[in-house]
């Protein structure tokens, strides 16, 4: 009786005691999976594993934040699609069409309005001239500027990511929080705040000035006046929901909240920063 033949997996190289690798999990391929059948009928399978895994992942984000933290943190993972794939296909919606551009900051706002802004100046002052002078070399370095800070506001969005999942392990450490589930959780709360605040969010305006006209809201689209209470009022309370099955002392989690919404400020501008100078590099 002849041995039979060893089969070792095509990716890593080990035995393969069965169609699938025991070390990588590598499929073994059979001529038969190589067929137009078997390829539709797997397409279909992962759309809809893909639409199952993001209405579960979106439902639970939304509406059970707590839920979807607690579980991707505990090791329930299967039934959600990862935060920063769900984060990347926000932020590709957004990239894709109009809404709030919050993070969008132009050259003036860069020179005359923030912390960092002596030092801005002055790099513009040396290249481009003054922007008090207003020379036709910085007015056309300002409308470029202008217009591809806004592309690029909306590419480095993720910068803001791990700037928050520091601050949320710094906060919640002691909880036994690791600095990755500050990430994952970080990820999470850029994605809803993505998807209400700077997609859904503009439509209601819309909606509410096609009603009752333009002056419905008795302020510019993006005026910061009452904008920015809005957003404060909204981040703090998903804050709250998604860490609430973490810490349960009302008082305690309400200041951690507080001390979230105070350090959006900071984080803010030094994203602001970064995206200065990515802007700049990129002109």
């Amino acid at each position: 009786m002849s041995e039979e033949k060893t089969i070792l997996c095509k990716t890593c190289g080990s035995e393969l005691l069965g169609d699938y690798c025991h070390s990588c999990g590598e499929k073994r391929l059979k001529p038969e999976d190589k067929s137009a059948r078997k390829w539709l009928a797997d397409l279909f399978s992962n759309i809809w594993m893909l639409d199952g895994k993001l209405f579960n992942t979106a439902k639970a984000m939304m509406l059970a934040p707590g839920r979807f933290a607690r579980d991707y943190i505990e090791g329930i993972r299967k039934p959600y699609v990862k935060p920063l794939n769900l984060f990347l296909m926000a932020n590709l919606v957004y990239f894709l069409t109009s809404g709030f551009d919050t993070f969008k900051t132009e050259l003036d706002v860069q020179i005359k309005g923030m912390p960092y802004s002596t030092l801005i100046d002055g790099v513009i002052e040396n290249k481009y001239g003054s922007s008090e002078d207003k020379t036709q070399v910085y007015l056309d370095f300002e409308q470029r500027y202008n217009t591809k800070t806004g592309e690029v506001s909306k590419l480095i969005i993720i910068v803001l990511a791990p700037l928050l999942g520091i601050l949320f392990y710094a906060l919640f450490r002691k909880k036994g929080l690791y600095l990755s589930d500050g990430f994952n959780l970080a990820l999470q709360f850029w994605t809803y705040f993505t998807v209400v605040v700077l997609l859904i969010l503009p439509q209601i305006f819309r909606l509410l000035r096609s009603l009752f006209g333009p002056d419905v809201l008795n302020t510019g689209f993006s005026s910061e006046f009452w904008l920015t209470p809005l957003i404060l009022i909204l981040s703090g309370l998903y804050t709250y929901f998604q860490f609430s099955w973490l810490e349960k002392r009302k008082i305690a989690l309400l200041a951690r909240v507080a001390v979230v919404i105070v350090a959006f400020l900071p984080l803010v501008f030094i994203y602001r920063f970064i995206l200065f100078w990515m802007t700049y590099w990129m002109l």
